[in-house]
């Protein structure tokens, strides 16, 4: 849900994922929703890249990087 997601938001989730090598990460605004996509084979580089999206969402919103949710490190 990203009804109090800004565009500045989501580019700084891009800019966040660009340096992952292949940058096969994307993100994008649709209505309320907001979608993060990763294409590639391989699973840590999408755990890494998740959890960068998650605490950079977490630093525009709260102002803290806050945790990341347990059910992530399972």
């Amino acid at each position: 849900i990203a009804s109090d997601v800004e565009a500045a938001h989501v580019e700084a989730c891009r800019e966040t994922v660009s340096a992952t090598p292949g940058n096969l990460f994307g993100i994008t605004r649709v209505e309320d929703l907001l979608l993060a996509r990763y294409l590639g084979d391989s699973t840590e580089e999408a755990r890494l890249g998740f959890i960068r999206i998650w605490k950079q969402l977490q630093m525009c919103r709260t102002g803290d990087s806050g945790a990341v949710p347990r059910i992530w490190h399972t």
